[in-house]
């Protein structure tokens, strides 16, 4: 989503530089946030790149070939074949961690929660996206 007024606030949340509730950027595991910071060199790499494919309407030549499609259907294939599971141990320590942040959030109405309403920072979805997130680097690293 582009910031409102076309220029992203630094000063200000994610979701008030987006005009989007809470209850709707929840629902995504992964936030990007890109900024278009003036960057000299960055700036005559891009604008050359621009020229180039303008100009012969072709992305220029690359120092290293991608993977092939066979390499990478490969690879995500074996990648589902792995179902990870958090350790007991490991269970034990998120369960503690994510009650600990519950109750911080409780103790500070104002620093911990969302604009001091009553609404917790650290979620049950945010768990689950966590769990998540954790299983797919799993997955990754095979």
């Amino acid at each position: 989503a582009n910031p409102l007024y076309g220029r992203y606030n630094i000063k200000k949340s994610i979701s008030e530089n987006v005009d989007l509730p809470n209850s709707l950027l929840s629902r995504f595991d992964l936030l990007f946030l890109l900024l278009d910071r003036p960057d000299f060199e960055k700036d005559i790499a891009l604008s050359k790149h621009v020229l180039h494919v303008h100009r012969f309407l072709e992305n220029p030549k690359q120092a290293s070939a991608p993977l092939p499609p066979a390499v990478v259907k490969k690879y995500i294939a074996a990648a589902r074949c792995i179902n990870p599971v958090v350790p007991k141990d490991l269970t034990t320590y998120i369960v503690e961690a994510y009650v600990a942040m519950r109750q911080r959030d409780a103790k500070a109405p104002t620093s911990g929660n969302y604009k001091g309403t009553n609404q917790a920072v650290m979620t049950a979805r945010q768990l689950l996206s966590i769990l998540r997130l954790s299983q797919a680097l799993c997955r990754l690293r095979l």
